[in-house]
């Protein structure tokens, strides 16, 4: 398990990466600070949540509870950025 947990954070942080770096209106931004003297580090975190140790009910509850995320037109419009479907 803890392989399988390993393989899908790498594909993750790859996904993460492409999304980012594909993003002309970031290149040209991050560009726009550079020529300004400036380094800009971007952090983005993804966090686990531990369901395997919950039961039946309590997985359902648990994904019900995930599957309700509230974004803001911030939100929106950063994932929109990052060519992101939400």
């Amino acid at each position: 398990m803890e392989q399988q947990l390993r393989q899908l954070l790498n594909e993750l942080q790859s996904v993460i990466n492409e999304s980012i770096l594909s993003s002309g209106r970031l290149a040209a931004v991050l560009d726009a600070f550079e020529q300004s003297g400036h380094n800009v580090m971007i952090s983005v975190d993804a966090a686990i949540a531990g369901i395997n140790c919950l039961n039946g009910s309590e997985v359902q509850e648990h994904r019900k509870a995930y599957s309700e995320l509230c974004l803001t037109v911030d939100d929106q419009k950063f994932l929109q950025a990052m060519k992101i479907e939400a």
